[in-house]
């Protein structure tokens, strides 16, 4: 096995269905190995492209981030943008805005928490009456009260 087949090996169920949103954003050998490394777990197979980089052929996932291929950076053409975008979309539409109690969009800005020695990647939100933490590891989100915003890189 190779270091690259036992680096996805390790790598959780999340981590894999992650990765299998855009395959293009790896090498093909990458790719061949979250594929093979899907199949072995039984986990669901990635959507079909939704095309091909004319200049390289390499396929276009449906989640692809960006207007240029992943594997040369040449632009993608019109057609292959317009069904990224309906994708976009796609997923957004079904959803509604959260809004303040003035009306205003809310936004959730997220920060990256140190973690030392932990193995684990937690990221915090500023929301009314304290803090949204995200464990970026397994998805867990728990609201922390701190109605005066008092945590901070010096706190314990």
């Amino acid at each position: 096995m190779s270091e690259s087949e036992e680096i996805w090996r390790a790598k959780s169920d999340d981590e894999l269905l992650e990765a299998r949103e855009d395959l293009s954003a790896y090498t093909e050998e990458g790719e061949r190995i979250i594929r093979a490394e899907l199949h072995r777990r039984g986990l669901p197979k990635p959507d079909p492209p939704i095309g091909s980089c004319p200049a390289c052929g390499r396929p276009v996932a449906r989640y692809h981030q960006g207007d240029q291929c992943s594997q040369c950076g040449e632009p993608l053409p019109p057609d292959i943008l317009r069904a990224l975008g309906a994708a976009a979309n796609e997923s957004t539409d079904d959803m509604k805005m959260a809004r303040t109690s003035d009306g205003e969009p809310l936004t959730v800005n997220w920060e990256l928490v140190r973690s030392v020695g932990a193995g684990i990647s937690l990221q915090r939100a500023k929301i009314p009456g304290g803090w949204l933490v995200a464990n970026g590891n397994d998805g867990a989100l728990v609201f922390v009260p701190d109605a005066e915003h008092e945590w901070n890189e010096n706190s314990s």
